[in-house]
């Protein structure tokens, strides 16, 4: 089999890995890629920046401050906030895990 063949059946199976993870609950997704250091980086210096009091957690305010009161910036925090619980901390806002699977909605990184 030829090598771009390949690639197009792995794209084809992640693909339907992905759309399974996001309708099924408790699928597994696949996992993220690591962050390249210098990515990292960038992205700790952002949350610091963001981080106003230094308490080691983004509240919505402290967010909202940076990013915008946006219905899209509402979501993002939503995103990174894994727990549920309100706040963002540095080891949330690293991770680029796969996502909560939102039934119906397809399974998206961005």
């Amino acid at each position: 089999m030829r090598p771009s063949a390949l690639l197009h059946r792995a794209r084809v199976i992640a693909a339907a890995l992905t759309l399974i993870g996001a309708v099924l609950p408790g699928a597994v997704c696949p996992e993220a890629a690591p962050l390249h250091p210098l990515a990292k980086e960038r992205k700790v210096a952002g949350f610091h920046a963001m981080d106003r009091n230094g308490d080691g957690r983004l509240s919505l305010a402290e967010f909202l401050a940076v990013r915008g009161d946006s219905p899209q910036a509402r979501r993002e925090f939503a995103w990174h906030d894994l727990n549920g619980d309100g706040s963002v901390t540095l080891d949330e806002y690293l991770a680029d895990p796969p996502r909560k699977p939102v039934p119906g909605k397809p399974y998206l990184r961005y």
